[in-house]
């Protein structure tokens, strides 16, 4: 039988065509370790923002094809009318998990990380976060961009909005409250494809909600609700593929997960699913193929690839100043204790928690549901379809929480963590789903409403109690830290771009408008004062200091304890949030020199040459302030 047009036939030389693409793929990761950290960093900085336009094109346009020749939009209308009384459930799930939780920025690095990358995506379509931004002489300057700690995607699509309705921080919290209502309603799209049943599958929507966590990261500036997204959204093509088995599925069922690569550090593994629903498929119907669009995908795994060569070439970033002498950054020996707070975490019924112990016992025995049951199934020869991508899907899900669970970091018990439990939540559900659709009919008529109404009863005595209180979260520091900056900042009549910052949360303060460099910039060269304030570059420069049980907390390490050992300060505000933490807000009015003697200077005491054009004179100023030597 002769291929179809743009399909290359792999039945005949089957074994050829695996080794081929086996090799390329092995010297493609070793081939790129000959790059050097400048050309990394140039690839991944000033080529990013079109990648991710490339990659995101091509998934709309695998998404189209599929809606176009499959006709999903044709009956919507009809479609929308049988389920009319769940999408109206399913806002209102929505409207109650955003009514309790604070729209504050949480997560002490990454939210700020996300907004700082936004933004210069925004302004310079960079894909990074500068490590100085400085404006002077009405120009901004962005200095030293480098790749965020985190992957881009999230933080691409935010920049996007930005485009669409102008700059301002906030409308993270409009994107996440978007994001939260597309979660839900995928999570029951999902469910009804599985099991047939518009009762069953209001239980994974509900049970997502029940979890007040969902409420939590929905009302954050994070990309954990994005990824969650994301995930059901790989899960709901990896259906079709298996139903339809055709290319048009095919494409958006493997670029759907090429898009899920780029969230999060650990969602590369979910490439795995459509690879191995591929040689599932091929094996059952003894047709391997591949289209040349297939086999030019893997391209799009050159940015993750050449993102982690960074930074294993870069071991600064692997949070040094965290870890104890000695203590690896990632080790199996982590995992008992890990895990042993995961299930501390899940069992243990508290109102000051982001857990919920009713959803928390299903969740646990839909998970032991498809990872016990399944593979027999699988290995018998009598699994369903939709049971192998579930499989899959677990499987990989929890590879990557067991991989984030080995970092020396990242027990659930910490508030900050709690978060990375999110992909095994969704599965459990839909395992606990799966497991009351298999009871006899006669016993489902009982048991699914029984079902339904334990979950709403777990949403109203456990979820939106704790939402109310938000002990979790008033627990971050990083929130209690960024909300008082965030308070302080908006009644205060500050010109930006006369001001800087540096200090605890530098990123933060460019995400939010400001001019912002790094405390140990200031740290290394205090001369550098100097400059700014005697040639009238800034009126305020702004150091922003949070103290946790007497150490002064960074993004990036420790500030000096004593920091009127070297500038002159000022103090501007103080916040104390409680008996061990405060944060205070400092205004640098000069500096002391080596033998501690103030060095206080007026705007404008310093005198600038004379220059012929504007350039000669921001090319003084930079180099003035270090920004170039």
């Amino acid at each position: 039988m002769t291929p179809s047009h743009g399909i290359i036939s792999l039945s005949k030389s089957k074994t050829f065509w695996i080794a081929l693409i086996s090799i390329l793929a092995l010297l493609s990761v070793r081939i790129f370790d000959f790059l050097t950290t400048e050309t990394l960093v140039r690839f991944l900085t000033k080529g990013g923002y079109v990648y991710l336009l490339v990659l995101s094109a091509l998934f709309l346009y695998t998404l189209w094809r599929f809606l176009k020749i499959h006709g999903r939009v044709a009956n919507l209308k009809q479609r929308v009318s049988f389920h009319r009384f769940q999408i109206a459930a399913l806002f209102v799930l929505a409207f109650l998990a955003h009514q309790h939780e604070p729209h504050i920025f949480r997560v002490f690095y990454d939210e700020a990380e996300f907004l700082g990358q936004a933004r210069i995506m925004h302004l310079e379509r960079l894909a990074g976060v500068p490590g100085q931004y400085h404006t002077f002489d009405g120009n901004a300057f962005p200095v030293a961009v480098n790749p965020a700690l985190r992957p881009p995607l999230f933080s691409f699509v935010l920049s996007l909005v930005h485009d669409a309705v102008g700059y301002r921080p906030e409308n993270v919290f409009f994107l996440n409250a978007f994001f939260s209502l597309i979660c839900l309603f995928l999570s029951y799209s999902l469910s009804f494809m599985l099991t047939g049943s518009r009762l069953l599958a209001l239980l994974p929507p509900i049970g997502l909600f029940a979890f007040p966590l969902f409420a939590q990261v929905s009302s954050s500036g994070g990309y954990d609700l994005f990824n969650l997204t994301l995930l059901l959204q790989l899960l709901l093509s990896g259906v079709f593929y298996f139903r339809k088995q055709d290319e048009e599925t095919w494409r958006w069922f493997l670029f759907s997960s090429l898009l899920l690569v780029h969230c999060r550090n650990e969602s590369v593994l979910y490439v795995l699913v459509p690879v191995l629903a591929w040689m599932i498929v091929s094996a059952k119907t003894n047709t391997w193929k591949l289209s040349g669009f297939t086999a030019a995908s893997p391209l799009f795994l050159s940015y993750p690839i050449l993102w982690n060569l960074y930074f294993s070439k870069n071991p600064g970033f692997q949070y040094e100043h965290m870890r104890e002498d000695g203590q690896a950054f990632f080790s199996i020996a982590y995992l008992p204790e890990h895990l042993q707070d995961a299930l501390v975490y899940l069992l243990t019924p508290s109102l000051d928690s982001t857990n919920s112990l009713i959803i928390a016992i299903c969740v646990l025995t839909g998970l032991a549901f498809i990872l016990f049951c399944f593979p027999i199934r699988l290995v018998r020869g009598i699994s369903q379809e939709s049971e192998v991508l579930v499989l899959l899907g677990t499987v990989v899900a929890l590879a990557g929480f067991l991989t984030i669970q080995s970092v020396f970091w990242g027990g659930l018990t910490d508030v900050l963590a709690s978060r990375f439990f999110l992909p095994l939540l969704l599965m459990g559900l839909i395992g606990f789903l799966l497991l009351l659709h298999e009871i006899p009919n006669d016993r489902k008529r009982f048991l699914a409403p029984a079902a339904l109404l334990l979950f709403v009863g777990a949403g109203l005595l456990e979820s939106l109690p704790s939402q109310a209180r938000h002990h979790a979260t008033r627990s971050m520091p990083g929130a209690q830290h960024y909300e008082v900056l965030v308070e302080f900042l908006s009644h205060q009549s500050i010109d930006k771009s006369r001001s800087l910052f540096t200090g605890t949360g530098s990123t933060f303060f460019f995400a939010h408008g400001f001019n912002a460099v790094p405390f140990d910039a200031l740290q290394r060269r205090p001369e550098r004062i100097d400059q700014m304030i005697g040639h009238d570059l800034y009126e305020n420069i702004f150091i922003s200091v949070l103290e946790i049980d007497g150490h002064t907390a960074s993004m990036g390490g420790t500030i000096a304890a004593d920091l009127r050992a070297l500038f002159v300060l000022e103090e501007v505000f103080q916040h104390r949030h409680h008996r061990n933490m405060q944060s205070t807000l400092y205004r640098i009015v000069g500096r002391l020199d080596n033998e501690g003697n103030p060095v206080v200077l007026q705007p404008g005491s310093l005198a600038l040459p004379s220059f012929t054009d504007m350039d000669a004179k921001t090319a003084y100023l930079l180099h003035a302030l270090g920004i170039q030597q």
